[in-house]
């Protein structure tokens, strides 16, 4: 019963650090846009699904060899037509 209390009081607690870190790393985000802008030479690509779906795989350590060889060439693509 004891272990069932703290197990609970630690999830609680994870789950509160867990809301107040996402908070301070999204103002952090704001606040380091607006001091430092980006410089004129880069370009910010639109964060489409299939854009995200292919960052997803080539930063999962899962992803098959030949998965990851594709997807990083398509972006790498993507960029270069940029």
């Amino acid at each position: 019963m004891e272990a069932d209390m703290v197990a609970k009081h630690i999830s609680i607690n994870l789950a509160e650090k867990s809301v107040q870190h996402m908070l301070d790393l999204k103002a952090l985000a704001e606040d380091c846009h607006i001091e430092n802008p980006l410089p004129p030479n880069v370009i910010l690509l639109e964060q489409a699904n299939q854009l995200r779906g292919m960052i997803t795989i080539i930063q999962d350590r899962n992803s098959e060899k030949g998965d990851f060889i594709f997807y990083l060439e398509r972006i790498s693509s993507i960029v270069l037509e940029r």
